[in-house]
C-alpha cells in the first residue's frame, strides 16, 4: 500500500470555490491586538508548544523543514511566536489593501490551529470576521477541511505477524471518521454530503520502494526522515489484516467537537513536513504522542525512558480509551477461538535488565532495551515471538576480579506461529557479537572459559515449523549462518526446543546441532539447553538456567581443525530479571 503524505492530498483535490473580497473593518485596531498578543506571551502555554511539538528543549521537527517560520523556532517558541504574530497582522493589512497574490502561501493560510489558538487569546469578534473572510481564500485549507470531515478518531494497533518477525513490537495509526458536511465534486468523483469517509493518519520513515538493507540501518540509528501521511483506512486495514496477516485491534478516543475541529486543523499544519525518525527514539509512536496531544493533553504519555514502543504507547492510553472491535487476520482466527485474543493491554514493558550468578565464579548482567521474549513469564500473548534490538551481555569474573564482554546482540527476530491452525512457518533472523565458549591460548583454545572479551560477528538466519497443544509449543527450524573467529565458517544449525507455559512459570527444553562447513570455531557443536523461570511479582521473574556444551563431530577438513582442550562443558546459572 502506497502512503500519502499531507501535503499531497490538497495538490489532488480540486475544489472550485470563490475567493472571497477583502472585509472593510479598519485596519487600525490590528497595532493594538499585535501588542497585546506579545503582552500575553502564548509561546509560554502548552497548547502552543505542543503545535510545535516541543520534547523538551527541542521540536521534533527538523529545524530545516518549511514549518517553522523563524530559523530559531525548532528552540525557540517565543522566537516562532513573536514571528508568527507580526506575520498574521501583515497578511491580514495586506487582504485589506487588495495585495496577496498567492494565499496558500501565507502564514494565516499555512497554519490554522495556531491562529485559532491565538484569535481565540483575543476573543475580538472583529478580528474573528476578518481572519474567517481572509481563510476563505485559501484554497488548499478549504479542500483540505472538505474532504477530510471528523467526527471521532479512533487508534488502531496493527499486532505482530507471523511472517513479518520484524513487526513483533506492533505498528500505531490512526483512524480518523467523518461525514461529508456538504456535497463534493473532485476530479473523477462526485461525494455527497453525509458520506462517510474514513482515513489512516500514520508517522512513518521516507524509504525507497524497494528493499534497502541501509535505509534500515540508518532507521534504528535515527538517521532518517519522518512525515505524516493519510490514506483510504479500508486500503490501510486491508493490508495489515491480508498482506501482512495482523490483527487490528481498534479503540475509541472521546473527545469534543471543538477538539476535534481544532486538531483537524492541525492536520493541515503537518503537510510536507519533514520530521526526525529514529525506530527506537522517534518512532511512529512518538509521532501519534505527539499530534494526540494536540487533540488534549490528557492523552500525552510521558516517557519514562527515551524512547517508547507502539505497544507501550496504547497501554500509556487505556485508562482513556475504549476497545472498539479486534480485526483479526485470516489466519488467526482458528487459532484465536482455540487460544482466546492477545492480551496486548497488560503485556509486560519492552525493556529487560537481568542479573545471574554462573558456576564459574562469575557475575553475569543482560540489558535489551527493546525486547520481547518467550523467556518472560507472561502469557498475555497467545502465540510465541520475539524481538531484540542492541542488546548487551557482561560479566565479572570474582575469582579473577575481571570485567568482560560476552556478547553484543544488534537484531535479533524470532516468530513462531502455531503451523496448525495459522498455516504459517517459523521465521528467525540474528545478527550479532559473540565470544568464544573457551579462552584461546596461541593457536589452539583451553579449558578456560573465555573472559578476553574478544567477540566476533554471527549471522543466522532460518525458517521452521511450530506446534501448539494446550500449554506446550514444540518448534524446530532449520537455519543457515555465518561466523568469523580465527577462520571464515559458514554453518548449519538445527534448533529443536519445548516450551511449556504455566500461569506463573514457563519451562524450556531445547536442543541445537551445528555442521560447521569449515570447522568448529565456536567451542562446541552440540548444546543442550533447559531454562525455568518463576514470576515472583508483577515484571520480576527468578530463573535458573543449565547448559551442556559438546564437541562431538570431526571436521570433514582435518587440516582446518581448530583445537580444543576441552570437548564437554557443562554451565549452570541462577538469578532473576526484571521488565521495565
Amino acid at each position: 500500500m502506497k502512503r500519502i503524505a499531507l501535503g499531497l492530498i490538497s495538490s489532488c483535490l480540486f475544489i472550485y470555490a470563490a475567493g472571497t473580497s477583502p472585509a472593510s473593518t479598519d485596519t487600525s485596531n490590528y497595532e493594538s491586538l499585535e501588542h497585546t498578543l506579545q503582552e500575553k506571551r502564548l509561546y509560554n502555554a502548552d497548547t502552543w508548544k505542543n503545535l510545535l511539538h516541543y520534547d523538551g528543549s527541542n521540536s521534533a521537527i527538523n529545524k530545516k523543514s518549511n514549518f517553522f517560520l523563524s530559523k530559531q523556532g525548532y528552540k525557540s517558541p517565543k522566537a516562532e511566536y513573536d514571528v508568527f504574530v507580526k506575520e498574521i497582522f501583515k497578511n491580514l493589512k495586506d487582504f485589506k489593501a487588495n495585495d496577496i497574490k498567492d494565499f496558500n502561501s501565507t502564514a494565516l493560510c499555512r497554519y490554522p490551529a495556531r491562529t485559532y489558538f491565538i484569535t481565540k487569546a483575543l476573543d475580538d469578534e472583529s478580528l474573528d470576521k476578518d481572519v474567517l473572510s481572509y481563510q476563505e481564500n485559501c484554497k488548499d485549507l478549504q479542500d483540505f477541511l472538505n474532504i477530510v470531515p471528523i467526527d471521532s478518531v479512533y487508534i488502531e494497533f496493527a499486532a505482530e505477524s507471523d511472517i513479518l518477525p520484524g513487526s513483533s513490537m506492533g505498528h500505531s495509526f490512526l483512524r480518523l471518521q467523518g461525514k461529508l458536511k456538504k456535497d463534493v465534486k473532485l476530479d473523477g468523483l462526485d461525494l455527497k454530503k453525509d458520506t462517510l469517509r474514513q482515513y489512516a493518519l500514520g508517522y512513518f520513515a521516507l524509504m525507497g520502494d524497494s528493499f534497502n538493507p541501509a535505509d534500515y540501518l540508518k532507521a534504528v540509528l535515527g538517521n532518517m526522515k519522518g512525515t505524516f501521511g493519510l490514506s483510504p483506512f479500508d486500503s490501510a486495514k486491508s493490508d495489515y489484516l491480508d498482506n501482512q496477516q495482523r490483527s487490528v485491534y481498534s479503540y475509541k478516543i472521546d473527545a469534543s467537537k471543538e477538539q476535534l475541529e481544532f486538531f483537524k486543523l492541525h492536520l493541515f499544519e503537518l503537510r510536507n513536513v519533514w520530521i526526525h525518525y529514529s525506530f527506537i527514539t522517534h518512532n511512529c509512536a512518538d509521532g501519534l504522542n505527539a499530534v494526540l496531544r494536540v487533540l488534549d493533553s490528557k492523552l500525552w504519555v510521558k516517557k519514562d525512558k527515551p524512547y517508547i514502543t507502539p505497544l507501550e504507547h496504547i497501554q500509556g492510553l487505556k485508562d482513556k480509551l475504549s476497545l472498539d472491535e479486534v480485526s483479526l487476520s485470516p489466519n488467526k482466527v482458528k487459532f484465536t477461538e482455540k487460544y482466546g485474543e492477545n492480551d496486548i493491554l497488560n503485556l509486560r514493558k519492552s525493556t529487560k535488565f537481568a542479573l545471574s550468578l554462573e558456576n564459574n565464579d562469575t557475575l553475569a548482567f543482560y540489558f535489551a532495551p527493546v525486547y520481547s521474549d518467550i523467556r518472560n513469564v507472561d502469557n498475555s500473548y497467545k502465540d510465541l515471538s520475539e524481538s531484540r534490538l542492541v542488546s548487551l551481555e557482561g560479566k565479572f569474573n570474582l575469582r579473577l576480579n575481571k570485567p568482560y564482554l560476552s556478547r553484543i546482540e544488534l537484531i535479533t527476530l524470532n516468530a513462531i506461529p502455531d503451523i496448525v491452525r495459522t498455516k504459517s512457518i517459523s521465521k528467525y533472523v540474528s545478527i550479532r557479537f559473540e565470544d568464544n565458549l573457551y579462552h584461546k591460548v596461541g593457536a589452539s583454545y583451553s579449558k578456560t572459559l573465555d573472559t578476553s572479551s574478544k567477540i566476533y560477528p554471527t549471522l543466522e538466519a532460518g525458517l521452521g515449523t511450530g506446534f501448539y497443544l494446550a500449554d506446550l509449543v514444540f518448534y524446530t527450524q532449520g537455519i543457515i549462518g555465518y561466523r568469523y573467529d580465527t577462520i571464515n565458517n559458514a554453518y548449519l544449525r538445527l534448533n529443536t526446543a519445548l516450551v511449556w507455559r504455566f500461569k506463573y512459570a514457563r519451562l524450556i527444553a531445547s536442543y541445537n546441532v551445528y555442521g560447521d562447513f569449515v570447522s568448529n570455531n565456536r567451542g562446541y557443536d552440540n548444546k543442550a539447553n533447559v531454562f525455568f523461570a518463576f514470576n515472583l511479582y508483577k515484571s520480576l521473574d527468578i530463573f535458573g538456567e543449565a547448559s551442556y556444551y559438546m564437541s562431538l563431530f570431526k571436521p570433514i577438513a582435518s587440516k582446518m581443525r581448530i583445537r580444543y582442550d576441552q570437548d564437554k562443558t557443562l554451565t549452570f546459572r541462577v538469578g532473576f530479571s526484571v521488565n521495565f
